[in-house]
């Protein structure tokens, strides 16, 4: 059987001392990266993105600990972050810990036993951070495709219709359809369906502009969200996602795709009502004969 690799632990000390002493302890138990300053340290996050924990002393000549700690969430979002000192402000450690810059705090001088039990402890918040990470995924991710679901799309077309309305910016969203779907499903079956499904999503996927959220919206449709897109670039993005569907091919079964379009400010003046617009031009372009885009048909009761 092979073992796993030992977890991966950053120290990061301007004393060496300090840093003979920490990786003399806990490579009993861990797999340990020294540095003596912070940009050393943030060069080890780059190049290690599976380091579990970082224990870092208060002071670090120009930056304090938890300055760094706080800038290491970017390049480390997941790793536990301990802070290690001999004094410390405790309303400064309280604030800390509160903001979530740092998990555990190890006061100098240590302990060998108790610090290894600590950065064990460490470790296990690691694990909890990983598996939150994992399950909040899960719950936006569509099984079939991996895109994100519509739960996800949901949320993100209220929090870019926020964004819009604050910075006086346009929004476009983009419905999709796919043509005659139920036949090919009732043709080759689910299974399969569920393979054309996703091989649909990735066309589209590698489509999308930059800066976009394409989402499966249910069953054969899916929702593309541009933030900061006119209606006239929001077709032209539109076309580009419906002619690459038709250069393609699914084990020769020829493809194409309806899409309904609506803007922000132009056709609707609630969020509500931008999902309603672009649905309803969806509906009109399949009306129309499919395999086309329709643009802007403001929503009406």
């Amino acid at each position: 059987m092979i073992e796993d690799k030992p977890a991966k632990i950053l120290c990061v000390d301007d004393e060496p001392d300090i840093l003979e002493a920490l990786e003399r302890t806990l490579r009993r138990r861990f797999r340990v990266l020294c540095a003596e300053s912070s940009d050393a340290a943030k060069l080890l996050l780059q190049n290690n993105p599976d380091v579990s924990v970082i224990v870092c002393d208060h002071f670090l000549g120009s930056q304090t600990g938890v300055d760094f700690l706080a800038e290491s969430q970017k390049l480390s979002p997941l790793a536990s972050r301990v802070l290690l000192s001999g004094q410390i402000e405790l309303k400064s450690l309280e604030e800390a810990i509160n903001s979530a810059k740092i998990h555990k705090f190890i006061a100098k001088p240590w302990e060998n036993d108790q610090l290894l039990l600590q950065i064990i402890e460490a470790f296990k918040t690691h694990k909890q951070l990983v598996e939150q990470e994992q399950l909040k995924i899960l719950s936006i991710t569509d099984p079939v495709t991996q895109l994100t679901n519509h739960r996800f799309f949901q949320e993100k077309i209220r929090l870019e219709w926020d964004k819009s309305r604050q910075k006086d910016t346009p929004l476009s969203l983009v419905m999709i359809d796919i043509d005659h779907f139920k036949k090919f499903n009732d043709r080759f079956g689910h299974p399969e369906g569920d393979r054309f499904l996703t091989h649909v999503a990735e066309t589209l996927k590698a489509t999308c502009p930059e800066g976009s959220s394409l989402s499966r919206y249910g069953g054969e449709e899916f929702s593309l969200i541009l933030p900061r897109c006119d209606s006239q670039n929001a077709l032209l993005a539109a076309e580009a996602l419906r002619k690459s569907i038709l250069e393609t091919n699914y084990n020769n079964y020829p493809l194409s795709i309806s899409l309904g379009v609506a803007t922000y400010p132009d056709h609707a003046s609630s969020v509500n009502e931008l999902i309603l617009s672009a649905d309803q031009s969806l509906f009109q372009a399949k009306r129309r004969g499919r395999n086309q885009t329709v643009v802007g048909l403001a929503y009406q009761d």
